[in-house]
């Protein structure tokens, strides 16, 4: 073997068997110091191939600052000792595939001018490979590893870690890739990652699929930059903490031009997407959130859906998006649609100064209409707060009465403002609404607190008399009732008499001329109808209050109600009252 060696010749011994005896692990080993000799001193480089396969290398393989010329594959191998192939530089192909390494691997500023290959490889310990160059690709479908330190490494191609026909890979130990530079994709799916695990500051060019990556431990991507799509899609960030609300999952920074793909991710802990930035669609359908999750400062430039996914062959409905503690997306933008129709709030939500082009939520129709469907914002048992203070929007879609009924802190701007996004949308009626309990919730402060209990008297007659404005039906339901009970009350005997030199003559008067009396008092201006009338001095029992009530006071009463509702009546139809917030 030492001959075949040094001659560039392969190396090719039987794959390993079960049970193998020791006299034929024996005949495998290749002491480390064989592949030491080749090389040339003091150039430092190996002039002829190294081909390896089945074999195990004995003692520690340091081969620092040396260039390859020739092909380098380590195929099957098993290395006992540690591996030093610091500063190398592999000029045609490097192949480790299907080897073991049982001790420290060392790749430190290592370079290949093609691809470097992984495939099934097996790393028990540190993997040391921070500012590794890789001229093509990089291929460690299902390779296995320890510790892996990948700092500042480069790939010109593709990092691939799963293929459909490969088990995927395996990440025993913590992982870092800080500041990775990939200029292909990034295949990660199916991946396990038991440890430790962090992408701050790395680039990809293209593509990265971290699809159904299983997360156990902390996750940093603090400022990763995807210059195309990635998905996310049934991850699992599986927190062991038993805090969620430790900070254990990171994107705070994340810029993703493409598609971001999150359907139903599980994050087990909390969730950072802080001044995130997604240039494309973004998509959380049937993601579940079971710590807080925070998305303020973050910007969706295209469609955004926290909905329930469908399957587009089945169109089997998954479960709804949930975020089953805090979420705040204070500051966000959304400069497309953003969809929460099916989204659960369970805990307190916050969209302080958000801004939003087109937002979905629950509407009271489709709420309604689904049997024993859950309030979009709360849990049973929970008294959640939303807070929209300062949450501007062209246009929403939501339940606004279940809504604005955990509004909290209160504020006017929510209520103006949901009231104008009404009106643009034709719904004039809900607009109203959502302005009379603005003004109900604004009495009800006012009330609890004495310095403004002279506001609150005020705007309890307002309320009282004028229903703050809106839609003042009471304005005339009022004054008919005063009119036509006092019309009652003058047709009684000695009600009323003529007025001096008027010409009337003396009698009781009908409920048609009684009812001129009344209009003539209510009015504040005379009229002529009835004006020949005037109340007398005399008494009529007022029955459900066991009192007597002289015609005179009926009178002043109704006149003075006449001067409280007549003007009151007339602004409401001019329109001074209140304008609309739409104009």
């Amino acid at each position: 073997m030492q001959e075949r060696l040094g001659a560039g010749q392969p190396v090719e011994l039987p794959q390993y068997s079960q049970n193998e005896p020791p006299v034929a692990e024996g005949r495998r080993e290749i002491p480390a110091a064989w592949i030491v000799a080749l090389v040339e001193q003091p150039k430092g480089t190996v002039a002829q191939p190294v081909v390896i396969r089945n074999a195990t290398i004995v003692g520690d393989l340091k081969l620092r600052y040396v260039e390859f010329q020739a092909d380098v594959c380590f195929t099957g191998c098993r290395f006992k000792g540690e591996v030093d192939f610091s500063f190398c530089v592999f000029s045609k192909a490097a192949v480790l595939d299907g080897s073991h390494f049982e001790k420290k691997v060392s790749l430190r500023g290592t370079s290949t001018r093609a691809d470097f290959e992984w495939t099934g490889t097996e790393f028990d310990l540190d993997l040391e490979g921070p500012g590794l160059a890789v001229a093509r690709s990089l291929y460690a479908q299902g390779a296995k590893f320890g510790s892996c330190n990948l700092q500042g490494a480069s790939v010109v191609g593709h990092a691939v870690f799963k293929q459909a026909k490969y088990q995927p890979a395996h990440f025993r130990g913590e992982a870092r890739f800080d500041l990775v530079q990939i200029g292909g994709g990034l295949l990660l799916s199916e991946t396990i990652f038991d440890a430790d695990v962090s992408f701050v500051g790395a680039t990809v060019k293209h593509f990265a699929d971290f699809s159904s990556v299983v997360f156990s431990g902390k996750v940093k991507m603090d400022g990763l930059v995807i210059d195309g799509d990635a998905f996310f899609d049934n991850a699992q960030f599986l927190i062991r903490s038993c805090d969620p609300k430790e900070d254990r999952v990171r994107f705070p920074g994340i810029r993703i031009a493409g598609q971001g793909v999150f359907d139903r991710a599980v994050f087990g802990g909390e969730v950072r997407f802080d001044q995130a930035c997604f240039m494309a669609e973004a998509f959380f359908e049937s993601a579940q959130f079971h710590g807080n999750a925070r998305f303020d400062g973050a910007s969706f430039a295209g469609v955004t859906r926290f909905t329930r996914d469908e399957d587009n062959d089945t169109r089997a409905a998954g479960d709804p998006t949930r975020f089953l503690a805090d979420v705040n997306f204070a500051g966000a933008k959304a400069f497309a649609d953003i969809h929460f129709e099916e989204a659960q709030f369970s805990r307190d939500t916050s969209f302080r100064d958000a801004s939003f082009k087109i937002v979905y939520f629950r509407e009271s129709v489709a709420q309604k209409v689904l049997a024993g469907q859950t309030p979009q914002f709360g849990a049973p048992g929970a008294v959640p707060k939303l807070d929209l203070r300062g949450f501007s929007y062209d246009r929403i879609f939501v339940a606004w009465g279940e809504a604005l009924g955990i509004l909290e802190p209160y504020d006017v701007q929510p209520y103006r403002q949901m009231e104008r996004a009404l009106r643009t949308i034709g719904k004039d009626r809900d607009a109203d609404k959502v302005y009379l309990k603005q003004r109900r919730r604004a009495l009800w402060y006012d009330c609890r607190h004495p310095r403004r209990w002279l506001l609150a008297a005020g705007g309890l007659l307002y309320w009282a008399f004028a229903r703050f404005g809106a839609r003042p039906l009471r304005l005339a339901v009022i004054p008919l009732i005063l009119v036509f009970s006092s019309a009652f009350v003058f047709s009684l005997p000695h009600a009323v008499r003529p007025r001096k030199d008027s010409g009337c003559v003396e009698h009781n008067l009908t409920l048609r001329e009684a009812s001129g009396v009344s209009l003539n008092y209510f009015l504040p201006v005379e009229v002529p109808v009835g004006a020949c009338w005037q109340a007398t001095d005399g008494t009529f029992p007022l029955e459900p209050f066991g009192v007597s009530v002289s015609f005179l006071f009926w009178a002043t009463v109704l006149k003075l109600c006449g001067w409280i509702f007549v003007p009151l009546a007339v602004a409401a139809l001019g329109g001074f009252f209140r304008r609309d917030p739409s104009k």
